[in-house]
């Protein structure tokens, strides 16, 4: 705290001359504009004394003090160019304009800062960063600063849920979609990637998990573009089955007006893992009645299948439409084999049962989702105007078949089988529009309305037989129930106001939802209405603006997925179920933090994340019965704050590190039970440049012990190494790895009333990870777009 007191006063001292704030917008010789470009500010005496980068609409704003200046513009594919200006309040200088290079550029290399930090987020220029060679756009997000992303999905300061931009439009897709679609990205084709830990008002309540925007590389011109893609891996180790390979490709093209783009994927999974469960059960008197060790072979296969079209046409210079249509398929197997053992030791004869069970499902599904958009520029300060229409529809089919042989101490076994028919369907439409209004270059106000209707059908049926092949199926009233038939409205409405006054800077919002639920065969309504408050307030500590404090505060809601609002059950094993719980209602976050920026990119945080309602899947027994049963239920509160630290270093030109730290004390209360805890964790990535186009890399992570409410997650940490290699003048990228080398196994831990539990789950083993990534074009280079979609939280949440 003192070593942070100490940087903030240091970084406070600067002069007290007049700061000008210049701004403008660059396009090329043919009006298109400039996304990107360096402006340097200099005096005329050569001195450097502020930069930026112009934006995806070419718009750029630099503050310095007041005086007459040199400004240098230059782009990557364009002539270079100069002009003299006298900078006095607020001055708008006229359109700059670049024209185009004749010749090539070879052999240009572009060194960034990796990361930096902008008032409410984390900016990692991946464009001509060594970190991207060999990486997928999924693998990039997983070490910018704060996030982890792993096949749980993604959380941005240890709070799931966060949602995924490409450009401006929000991806429709969720889980293993998302997953697979990102992957097929490679991370050379991105520009930037933004981490913006507290959504502003403008974004649905629900994305109380951040935001992570991805910005793909702009090219300019008419002409063909694309990437083809293979990535794989194998395990190390022959006693395990772990397989993975996905080809992919993107092709754009653009002719005038109108730009066309498709991208796709196919992958296949087959991964084995090893669980080892030990439970223990007590009477009221705390004595020992039972004990239960089991160990589990969990086979997992699935083949995904994504396509997706999309079109921009820009109607005239001020209005565009766009469509996009996306397909998504998957066929998945799984299968458990488990023996477990049951002990009585208060019992004298056939005090012993033993299970011998095989579980297995096998399920298919889909989903479409489809696009419209219409978008007007309203003046030429930037103002714009949106029309958003969305709609997404997914369904799938489950068969579950469940066997166990049970054998009490010397008695004949007695083999009892069991069937889950499941069918799902979603279907979502959303209606968004907002406005972008500039009141002058350095003061905005966004406003908009959503409103969107989803419906959620799930029923799942059981039936049971004591007969072998073929079975004499007899339907299960006791564990069938009614089927789950949900409608949903949300409607929302928001506003934002941005400013700023020299070296402050304001951006306060405020955003409403009214939302309706209704189960028609359960009898659950839910009505609503709840207000979402927003604000970041920074203070530039220099001239430069590289020392920062920034302040923000954020109200967000978490909606229950439909999944868990589902009446069902499912075995796990003879010993443990997971059931629904339709009565769950949302949770509610206040976010806080302060943040103290050095140099641009070092930062400093102070966080605070207060939740009532909590959302958390608790366990509990009930009387006469073996079972431990799973249910996400509603906790009365959790409150973590604490500090986290982001420490990019760029050590030689060769050599570059990046280390994020983040503590925080996390304490839980519910009905089951409370928890306190001191939580860290820690991400690294090391990164060395050798000769001839080789590269070399270093990733690793580690986290504490975590508690939270009845479960207990003991410390576990792991590091990948990998070596890359460029070729064909670095249209063709080489990459293989080994992940996993510690091969640190996962153990959870609980307790609750009468029971203790101790999981020992093997996580991925050891494995040879490759890729290859192929860019080529045809023609003429050109500027890529994307249609925007506005109901990817809807979509989450299936």
């Amino acid at each position: 705290m003192i070593f942070l007191l100490g940087l903030i006063v240091s970084g406070g001292v600067f002069g007290a001359q007049t700061v000008g704030k210049l701004s403008g917008t660059v396009r090329s010789d043919k009006g298109d504009k400039v996304a990107y470009a360096t402006i340097i500010l200099m005096k005329q005496d050569s001195v450097q004394v502020a930069g930026t980068v112009s934006d995806e609409e070419g718009r750029w704003a630099i503050p310095a003090p007041e005086g007459d200046y040199l400004l240098k513009v230059t782009c990557m594919g364009y002539e270079g160019t100069e002009r003299e200006v006298v900078l006095r309040g607020t001055t708008e200088v006229d359109d700059i304009v670049l024209t185009e290079s004749a010749t090539a550029i070879e052999g240009v290399v572009v060194r960034t800062k990796l990361i930096t930090r902008e008032a409410d987020r984390f900016v990692v220029n991946v464009s001509g960063s060594n970190t991207a060679i060999g990486k997928d756009t999924y693998e990039m997000i997983g070490i910018s600063p704060g996030v982890r992303a792993d096949e749980d999905g993604i959380k941005i300061n240890g709070r799931s849920g966060a949602r995924v931009m490409i450009g401006e439009r929000l991806l429709n897709m969720s889980g293993d979609e998302l997953i697979s679609y990102l992957r097929s990205i490679p991370a050379e084709n991105v520009q930037k990637i933004e981490v913006i830990p507290m959504a502003g008002a403008d974004y649905d309540a629900d994305s109380s998990g951040g935001i992570i925007k991805i910005t793909l590389k702009r090219q300019r011109n008419d002409g063909v573009d694309g990437t083809l893609s293979l990535a794989g891996y194998m395990p190390v180790e022959s006693k395990y089955d772990y397989w993975f390979w996905q080809p992919s490709f993107r092709v754009n093209y653009q002719k005038d007006r109108l730009n066309l783009y498709t991208s796709g994927s196919y992958s296949k999974y087959d991964g084995t893992i090893d669980v080892f469960d030990r439970i223990e059960r007590f009477d009221e008197n705390n004595e020992l009645i039972s004990t239960v060790n089991s160990a589990s072979r969990m086979r997992e296969v699935n083949e995904p299948y994504r396509l997706s079209l999309g079109a921009v046409y820009d109607l005239n210079s001020r209005h565009s439409v766009g469509g996009e249509v996306n397909f998504y398929t998957k066929d998945d197997m799984s299968r458990t084999i488990a023996d477990s053992r049951q002990q009585f030791p208060t019992l004298a004869t056939n005090n012993t049962v033993d299970n011998k069970s095989d579980y297995e499902n096998y399920g298919n599904g889909g989903s479409l989702s489809a696009t419209l958009n219409y978008i007007a520029k309203l003046d030429t300060l930037g103002s714009t105007f949106k029309l958003i229409a969305d709609y997404s529809h997914s369904d799938s089919d489950s068969h579950y078949l469940e066997s166990n042989e049970a054998t009490v101490g010397t008695l004949a076994p007695v083999t009892e089988y069991r069937r889950l028919l499941g069918d799902s369907e979603f279907n979502i439409y959303a209606l968004t529009a907002n406005v972008e209004k500039k009141l002058s270059p350095r003061s905005s106000v966004r406003y908009g309305g959503k409103i969107s209707y989803n419906t959620v059908f799930d029923r799942m049926d059981y039936y049971n037989s004591t007969v072998g092949e073929p079975y004499d199926w007899v339907f299960d009233d006791n564990m069938t129930n009614p089927p789950t038939d949900y409608n949903e409205s949300v409607g929302a409405l928001y506003f934002i106001y941005n400013n700023s006054w020299k070296r402050l800077s304001l951006s306060a919002g405020l955003r409403g939802e009214y939302t309706w639920l209704e189960n028609k065969n359960g009898g659950v309504k839910q009505n609503y209405f709840d207000l979402f408050p927003n604000a970041t307030l920074s203070y530039a500590l220099n001239d430069r603006s590289s020392n920062m404090l920034i302040a923000q505060y954020s109200r967000n809601i978490y909606r229950p997925s439909f999944s868990v609002l589902n009446n069902y059950q499912v075995r796990i094993s003879e010993y443990t179920t997971v059931i629904g719980n339709p009565n769950l209602t949302p949770q509610y976050s206040s976010n806080l933090s302060l943040t103290y920026v050095l140099n641009y990119k070092y930062t400093f945080s102070l966080v605070g994340q207060f939740v009532r309602d909590v959302i958390q899947q608790q366990m509990f027994t009930q009387p006469d019965s073996d079972v431990i049963y799973y249910q996400h239920v509603n906790s009365a509160e959790q409150n973590s704050y604490g500090v986290s630290m982001s420490l990019p270093f760029e050590v030689t030109k060769w050599f570059s590190f990046n280390y994020d730290l983040q503590m925080l004390q996390m304490d839980t209360k519910s009905e089951f039970a409370n928890s306190s805890c001191l939580y860290t964790s820690m991400d690294a990535n090391m990164n060395f440049t050798l000769p001839r186009n080789f590269f070399f890399e270093v990733n690793g992570w580690w986290m504490s012990k975590v508690e939270i409410g009845t479960l207990m997650q003991l410390p576990m940490g792991d590091f990948d190494v990998a070596i890359k290699k460029r070729l064909k003048n670095n249209k063709m990228t080489l990459s293989l790895g080994v992940d996993n080398l510690l091969n640190n196994p996962g153990r959870i831990r609980s307790q609750g009333e009468g029971f203790k539990e101790s999981l020992h789950q093997m996580n991925q083993p050891r494995i040879v990870r490759a890729s290859v990534n192929y860019n080529f074009n045809a023609g003429k280079k050109f500027t890529r777009r994307t249609v925007e979609t506005g109901a990817a939280e809807e979509k989450s949440r299936m």
